[in-house]
């Protein structure tokens, strides 16, 4: 087994305007909203390698790209169980 990662609270280091956005949810959708930003982190940190000058438009590259991830991680799980997309909701 690998070291113990100690992620920072990453409500922490959001820019204020995103934290502010953040602190406004209910409690539910700031853990979705935390999570999302977790997994985005990572892609964020690429971004500084781009010339994007906003840190907005780093967070809406990074979260689009982890978005596109989760959609492509369901639809390989829905490939390989041979779900039919919308057969899931009981009609």
């Amino acid at each position: 087994m690998g070291p113990l990662v100690v992620r920072p609270d990453i409500s922490q280091t959001m820019i204020p305007e995103v934290r502010a956005f953040r602190d406004s949810l209910r409690a539910e959708e700031q853990e979705a909203f935390d999570n999302l930003c977790q997994a985005a982190s990572e892609n964020y940190r690429m971004m500084d390698r781009v010339g994007l000058v906003i840190p907005l438009e780093k967070i809406l590259f990074a979260v689009l790209i982890e978005q596109q991830k989760q959609i492509e991680h369901l639809k390989q799980v829905l490939d390989t169980n041979k779900v039919i997309p919308g057969s899931l909701n009981g009609s």
